[in-house]
């Protein structure tokens, strides 16, 4: 018999925000900015969609996955257990870490198992191509906040130095994650 496989993934991005407001790009709702499709159902009605134990479902491709908010760190971390019936299960985990000029590192990690042999190898996918999913991921927000006109990548920072601002791509083509449960926008080239 075979057995399922189990991955574990860490990467890191790069938000041009600080801290708390790049968390915040991370939350349940607040992936609705910049993943296109995204849209968090909660069966309970919530005041805070990050508090721990908060319960919500996404569709992807025909597919539902549940998941739950199980950590909160409030401006820095949040944790997510997800479920998808008969691909994957698992913990996602997000922390974000200042950095220069007012930017985050965030820092993404999966820990997903198969649950089924027959989903072994949409998972070995997944784990291939984790670096350039995160760098597209990268690219999506960046797009995002560059076209909300968020004020903290325009003027100057805090410090007083000139902000880089992120490259809009608006003319390049998008196609969707493949992650069960996540509609990502990204870009295919």
């Amino acid at each position: 018999m075979t057995s399922c496989r189990r991955v574990r993934l860490t990467g890191t991005i790069r938000v041009p925000l600080p801290p708390k407001d790049a968390l915040a790009l991370f939350t349940p709702t607040g992936e609705r900015a910049w993943a296109q499709g995204w849209e968090p159902q909660f069966p309970s009605p919530t005041a805070d969609n990050t508090e721990p134990g908060t319960v919500f479902h996404t569709d992807h491709a025909g597919r539902r996955s549940t998941w739950t908010v199980i950590r909160r760190d409030r401006g820095r971390t949040i944790a997510y257990v997800t479920t998808t019936p008969g691909d994957r299960a698992g913990m996602v985990t997000v922390t974000c870490e200042p950095s220069e000029d007012d930017t985050t590192t965030a820092t993404i990690r999966y820990d997903l198992t198969a649950l089924t042999p027959e989903a072994n190898a949409a998972l070995d996918r997944f784990a291939a191509h984790y670096p350039h999913f995160l760098k597209q991921w990268q690219q999506a927000i960046a797009g995002a906040i560059t076209a909300s006109g968020t004020p903290h990548l325009t003027g100057r920072s805090r410090r007083g130095r000139a902000r880089r601002r992120p490259p809009s791509r608006p003319d390049r083509p998008t196609t969707r994650c493949s992650i069960p449960g996540h509609a990502f926008l990204t870009d295919s080239s």
